[in-house]
């Protein structure tokens, strides 16, 4: 009898601290309202509510079978018959090896590589301060602000 006591104690104890946490935890809670977050926030939501974005109803079901091994089996004969075909016509011929060059390819990447508008930014200035600024533009365009 005494531990029953005990625990039902405990148990009180318990539920009145938690009690006590769940009011702290909603006088936490930010309750501002939509009309006070940025102006960047405030037209993501307008945009949203656009028609252009797709339906969940609109995505097709998962298809529920998977294929059989003579179904592959089906698939693979048939892409070789049509492999068959392809190769046995007359107009169809290996590539020569002037085809196979890839010069002009690596002409292009080369013009890519050495062309200036292709070339990532060089920062001038210094990562500490960088971070320092970005963070000043956010706690400026921030709505939750301590």
């Amino acid at each position: 009898m005494k531990f029953m006591l005990s625990m039902s104690k405990l148990l009180s104890i318990a539920t009145i601290c938690v009690a006590s946490f769940s009011i702290s935890a909603c006088a936490v809670l930010d309750t501002r309202s939509i009309s006070e977050l940025p102006k960047n926030f405030t037209m993501a939501v307008e945009n949203a509510k656009g028609e252009d974005y797709p339906k969940l109803v609109n995505i097709p079901a998962k298809r529920r079978e998977m294929y059989s091994d003579a179904q592959w089996n089906s698939q693979q004969n048939s892409l070789e018959k049509t492999g068959k075909i392809i190769a046995n016509n007359p107009n169809s011929r290996d590539l020569t090896v002037e085809e196979k060059k890839t010069d002009w390819a690596n002409a292009a990447i080369a013009d890519f590589d050495t062309n200036p508008k292709s070339q990532t930014p060089v920062v001038a200035e210094d990562a500490e301060v960088w971070a320092a600024r970005m963070r000043a533009i956010l706690d400026k365009n921030t709505a939750f602000k301590n």
